[in-house]
């Protein structure tokens, strides 16, 4: 039985009125952050994300999502100042956000919204393993969008599950076959499981025709 977790999917397109609520509750560098975004959306959908993930870490805590303070690792992990046991994670695209928490294990999530790459080969042969790009080059063209990304949020939910960062995607050889992620080589000695998270368990917020693809990465301890 693997380590469980909880885990919420959050609808970022919410109304003024709650925007400035979750507002309220950011620091002062969450605050920085929103107002370096150009885009009235990306401002929207930042706040939007923070606030709930806010709103759900201050349930675990049973205090008021403001006052929780956060601290960042190296390469920008966070953590509760206050309870840097209890282990998070948040993930957001197009309107959509992934949270998971767990109470015992390091874990990490992405989500990212299945779309046309340009240059989707050349970008895959440059960031993959051989196996894992030859996999993708073998699907026709239409298919390979969804393969493309299955292993990018396998990698990135990995990577932000050990904290080490995107610069050892290379190092990380996954190998993925329908209901089953298996690490073939990893850049460190500790071990996490993958699960990916398909639509429809992913709903999209408006447009019925989005695909999203999801991955979380729990340690094995």
């Amino acid at each position: 039985m693997g380590i469980s977790y909880d885990r919420y999917s959050v609808d970022l397109a919410i109304d003024p009125e709650s925007q400035a609520e979750y507002y309220a509750w950011l620091s002062a560098d969450e605050c920085d952050r929103v107002e370096r975004f150009r885009s009235p959306q990306h401002q929207r959908d930042f706040v939007a994300a923070r606030g709930a993930l806010r709103s759900y870490l201050a349930q675990y805590l049973n205090c008021h999502p403001k006052e929780l303070r956060f601290d960042y690792g190296t390469h920008g992990k966070p953590k509760l100042v206050d309870d840097p046991n209890l282990h998070f994670n948040l993930a957001h695209s197009h309107e959509r956000a992934l949270i998971v928490v767990c109470k015992s294990a390091a874990i990490g999530v992405d989500l990212e919204r299945v779309r046309p790459v340009p240059k989707l080969l050349a970008l895959a042969k440059r960031f993959f393993n051989v196996s894992e790009y030859e996999s993708i080059a073998a699907l026709p063209e239409t298919l390979q969008p969804e393969k493309f990304f299955a292993y990018w949020t396998c990698k990135e939910a990995y990577l932000k599950a050990t904290g080490t960062g995107l610069s050892q995607i290379s190092k990380l050889e996954l190998q993925i076959d329908p209901g089953q992620v298996k690490v073939l080589k990893s850049p460190c000695d500790r071990r996490f499981e993958l699960t990916q998270i398909l639509h429809p368990e992913i709903q999209p917020s408006q447009t019925t025709d989005s695909i999203f693809m999801g991955a979380v990465a729990i340690e094995i301890v």
